[in-house]
């Protein structure tokens, strides 16, 4: 890695931290998790997403597409019509693999290579393995959106984890165990190439900042994983989905078992798994006039073999409650946020007149 190289993963390191320290709950994407062996009920794989986006987005993307190419294997994926790659990231085909994943913060990156959403949609149509899935996704990676890819094979009961950013690619597998995924890098190599130094600091707002939603959300997560270890099941997927803080902002949810998957079954839900309607606000409505609720439509079972449908009375989804984002007192936030920002950029200064003298000495 060049200086140069070195910089800019400096500087965009810093803007990574300083969005999670500012960040307002509007930005953020997807929490998912896979298990396998004794994490859960009976030792098959589990694996949950639920997607957040822009509601005039989600609402959109209530496509469930069975693909039947000339080339590869059957796969099915969550996407909005017209597309050719799961914009909700998440796929499975009939050779039982299974393909997920929550973005990462952008972190350096280059325009060689192949685009994310080619590699994943290649992944999941020729590969039969957790070795297939990897080479797919590794071949012409350029670390635009980077991303914790979860995978498993329901062949063979095994799951595997992969932080792909553009420097650094560890990858974690396992017969037993979970792993869970909420667009923060868990391995060391990750935080630094996409926080830089500022990746010292994270912990900070980790330990102290549970109010800030991006943080509480991956404090529960750590927290539930490690209670339901062993009772993961379809069932207790649904609640975790559902659970506050995690469920903040979800739009979909999805979940399948390496018996539905075998059949090609994936239960699927449109609007926040937690059941409630999502309300625009004034501003809201300012910015996108075509903007509605977005009620939640319950859990339903999609099959690629048989068609399932269940009907869902639009005017009365599920018994939902109405959400409304709240307004929180920021007044000590903002004052903390402002000493942080200020430690950082300081900091960053000083390593920028490190680097220019370094260089002018050579």
């Amino acid at each position: 890695m060049c200086i140069r190289d070195r910089f800019k993963g400096l500087i965009s390191g810093i803007k990574n931290f300083i969005s999670k320290i500012f960040w307002d709950g509007e930005d953020e994407h997807c929490v998912a998790f896979i298990a396998t062996g004794d994490a859960t009920t009976n030792g098959e794989i589990v694996v949950a997403h639920s997607t957040q986006f822009n509601p005039i987005i989600a609402e959109k993307c209530n496509i469930i597409l069975d693909n039947k190419p000339k080339n590869g294997f059957r796969f099915m994926m969550t996407t909005y019509p017209g597309a050719i790659w799961s914009c909700e990231d998440y796929y499975q085909n009939e050779n039982g693999i299974i393909l997920t994943e929550t973005e990462l913060p952008q972190g350096p990156w280059t325009k060689k290579g192949i685009p994310k959403g080619v590699r994943s949609r290649n992944a999941i149509q020729y590969s039969d393995s957790i070795d297939e899935v990897i080479d797919y996704l590794m071949e012409g990676n350029n670390g635009l959106i980077p991303n914790e890819w979860l995978i498993g094979d329901t062949k063979t009961g095994e799951i595997a984890s992969l932080e792909q950013a553009l420097y650094n690619t560890p990858i974690k597998r396992t017969f037993n165990g979970l792993y869970w995924s909420c667009n923060f890098p868990h391995d060391p190599k990750i935080r630094r190439e996409l926080y830089g130094l500022s990746n010292i600091l994270i912990d900070i707002p980790m330990k102290f900042r549970d109010g800030t939603i991006h943080f509480a959300k991956i404090n529960k997560f750590k927290e539930t994983v490690d209670e339901l270890y062993g009772k993961i099941d379809v069932e207790n997927a649904k609640k975790i989905l559902a659970m506050e803080p995690l469920s903040h902002g979800l739009t979909d949810g999805k979940i399948t078992t390496s018996s539905l998957a075998r059949n090609m079954i994936l239960l699927s839900h449109l609007g926040n798994p937690d059941g409630s309607t999502w309300v625009p606000t004034q501003d809201f409505k300012n910015k996108y006039h075509m903007a509605t609720t977005f009620p939640a439509r319950g859990w339903v079972e999609i099959s690629a073999y048989n068609i399932i449908t269940q009907k869902v009375d639009s005017s009365d989804p599920i018994q939902d409650t109405i959400t409304q984002p709240k307004d929180n007192p920021k007044t000590f936030e903002n004052i903390n946020n402002i000493f942080i920002f200020g430690i950082l950029f300081l900091t960053s200064i000083l390593i920028y007149n490190r680097y220019r003298k370094w260089g002018n000495k050579k």
